[in-house]
C-alpha cells in the first residue's frame, strides 16, 4: 500500500482509534494540556520556539526544500533562534534568515526517504536531536539509534491492534 491509498488511509486510522483506546483517562487530560507552541529560553538570550508541523499549524509539512517565500508565510509573525518541529518524521537541520529549522526526526516512527525520494521505509532506528547552548555556542547534533526490530515486530503482532500484520510487514520491508 501506499500513503495515498485508501486502504492505507483506513488501516492507519483503525490503528489510530484503537492506540487512542489504549490511553488512560489521565493521559488524555495530560495531552489535553499540550501547548501549540511553546517558547524555551536559551542561555544567550535567545529562544527555541517548538511546534508540530509549523507555528502556524499542526499539519503544515517542512522540509530542506521548501521554498523561502514558504518559509516566510508559515514562520509569519513568530522569530527564534531555533525553529524546531516535527510532523514529518524526516530529520533535517537548515539555515532559515539568522536562525536554524531543526526535524529532530521521530524516535516510534522515523521514515526514511529512499531513491526515489516519493518512496518511503520505516527503518529500525529511532531518531532524536540534542541542541546545546553555550554562551554564543550552538550545537545541534541529530542521532538515529538502532533497536530490535524483529522484537518490535513481534511485539506489534501479540499487540492486539487491528491489522497488526500489515504493520509488521510495513516495517518488516526493509530486511528484504
Amino acid at each position: 500500500f501506499t500513503p495515498t491509498d485508501d486502504t492505507f488511509k483506513q488501516y492507519s486510522q483503525d490503528i489510530d482509534l484503537w492506540c487512542s483506546q489504549q490511553l488512560s483517562t489521565g493521559a488524555k487530560a495530560f495531552m489535553n494540556t499540550f501547548q501549540a507552541t511553546i517558547e524555551y529560553p536559551l542561555d544567550n538570550g535567545q529562544v527555541l520556539r517548538g511546534y508540530h508541523g509549523s507555528p502556524r499549524s499542526y499539519y503544515e509539512h517542512i522540509h530542506p526544500i521548501t521554498p523561502e517565500e514558504q518559509l516566510d508565510e508559515a514562520f509569519s509573525g513568530t522569530h527564534a533562534a531555533i525553529m524546531a518541529g516535527g510532523h514529518t518524521h524526516v530529520q533535517m537541520l537548515r539555515r532559515y534568515k539568522d536562525g536554524l529549522i531543526v526535524n529532530p526526526g521521530s524516535v516510534g516512527l522515523a521514515i526514511d526517504r529512499v531513491s526515489p525520494f516519493n518512496e518511503a521505509r520505516n527503518p529500525p532506528w529511532g531518531e532524536y536531536a540534542i541542541i546545546e547552548v553555550e554562551g554564543d555556542k550552538l550545537t545541534v547534533e541529530l542521532h538515529r539509534t538502532p533497536f530490535d526490530i524483529q522484537a518490535f515486530i513481534q511485539t506489534i503482532q501479540a499487540s492486539g491492534m487491528p491489522h497488526a500484520d500489515w504493520l509488521a510487514n510495513e516495517w518488516s520491508v526493509i530486511e528484504r
